[in-house]
């Protein structure tokens, strides 16, 4: 994967991590939460944020622009799919960690027989249904950041 794409991943977290904060973190609020050893990170997470007009910084406060980022293909490999590839990479690192804190997290695998029709039929409400949960689970005044990764697909 591009390695553009890596430090992107990155910003995006930390896009997320503004919720924590009313949406006004100063850098000293995000380097406590990422660590202060993700400091260089961190700034060039916040650098490619404000170039990027995804957010701007009032004093010592930044300020998100835009509540959300789209994916779309693109030819410079910044792409959905690239992105999900780097979320389940991320959930690999992290499943031995938070599986089994079963107060926070809801790790799950199954594999099933359906008729082709059916899941055809079933895929738009399945999206329609997860899509919904995360938007009524959104909080202006959040404190802790969620990630879902959800793979459905056929096995062949």
């Amino acid at each position: 994967l591009p390695e553009r794409l890596r430090g992107m991943f990155f910003a995006f977290e930390v896009f997320c991590a503004f919720g924590l904060y009313k949406n006004e973190p100063t850098r000293e609020n995000l380097r406590e939460y990422f660590g202060r050893a993700m400091g260089v990170e961190l700034d060039a997470a916040l650098h490619l944020l404000t170039s990027s007009g995804l957010a701007e910084i009032k004093g010592e406060k930044y300020r998100l622009l835009r509540d959300t980022v789209k994916f779309t293909d693109a030819e410079d490999g910044i792409s959905h799919l690239n992105f999900l590839r780097l979320s389940i990479e991320d959930a690999m690192r992290k499943v031995d960690k938070w599986q089994p804190k079963k107060d926070v997290t809801y790790f799950e695998s199954n594999m099933i027989s359906v008729r082709t029709k059916d899941y055809a039929k079933e895929l738009p409400r399945i999206k329609e249904v997860i899509r919904k949960l995360q938007t009524n689970l959104e909080s202006s005044d959040a404190d802790m950041i969620l990630r879902f990764n959800v793979q459905v697909y056929p096995s062949r």
